[in-house]
């Protein structure tokens, strides 16, 4: 029985960094970096969430899944019909956005923090505080760039966020944060991965009470648990099954 329960939506985009970067002001180096390779190599994967990747154009697919949580990393230049998609699936009660440094910049070929402001639902305002070489421009949002309008809610991160940050942000919207420390995890149809990223013993936590069993180890069976502890090597990998309990499902 799956257990795969409020995994984030990642939007996965592939822009022409290069443009992008000159018409910002900003290196391409430090874009491509910074908002696509970085974070999807060497951040998200280790925010203790269960998540699906996606290219833009999936934003307006009917058949893309409903999500609680949807990340944007580097949609700087969106299309009006991205917009609106974007828009029906993340104002709805209970969800969340969160963008990163300048959603929606570009609109129609015209750049603007009004754009930014638009989709983001916030107030933007737009600072040159960085040195020559470096981001030339950031992007600051009212209260702390979180608001929430009508049960939806909004989150801009001024820069591609660190891996505390982002779990931070994922506990804040209330994802289901598999682990207590920083693993690379994937879980869907019933199964669990965890990757250790050090050595030690790993807190794992459930999103419901369920029976645990690690497939290719000499872990001993669990019954009913909402959380269960395993010791890992550095870089070791472990896949649990997880079967629901009765109990749980009669619910």
């Amino acid at each position: 029985v799956a257990v795969r329960m409020l995994a984030p939506a990642v939007d996965r985009v592939y822009l022409n960094f290069e443009e992008t970067g000159r018409s910002l002001k900003c290196p391409e180096k430090l874009l491509r970096v910074g908002c696509k390779l970085g974070f999807h190599l060497t951040t998200m994967p280790y925010s203790g969430v269960a998540y699906d990747s996606y290219l833009l154009d999936d934003i307006t697919d009917p058949r893309l899944p409903e999500y609680k949580v949807y990340i944007f990393p580097n949609a700087f230049t969106l299309t009006e019909e991205q917009r609106a998609a974007i828009k029906k699936r993340v104002r709805m009660p209970g969800k969340t956005a969160v963008w990163i440094y300048a959603p929606g910049y570009y609109r129609n070929g015209t750049g603007s923090v009004a754009n930014i402001e638009e989709l983001a639902a916030m107030k933007v305002k737009e600072n040159y505080p960085v040195k020559e070489g470096e981001i030339s421009r950031v992007f600051v949002a009212e209260n702390n760039g979180v608001t929430e309008t009508n049960g939806w809610r909004s989150v801009l991160l001024a820069m591609p966020p660190d891996i505390a940050t982002l779990r931070q942000a994922m506990i804040d919207a209330r994802a289901h944060i598999w682990t207590d420390t920083p693993e690379v995890v994937a879980a869907g149809r019933g199964y669990l991965m965890v990757h250790a990223a050090a050595d030690g013993e790993k807190v794992v936590r459930l999103p419901r009470r369920c029976d645990v069993d690690e497939l290719y180890g000499n872990t001993t069976p669990l019954s009913s648990v909402r959380s269960f502890n395993d010791v890992f090597k550095k870089g070791e990998t472990k896949i649990y099954r997880l079967s629901e309990c009765p109990a749980e499902r009669s619910e």
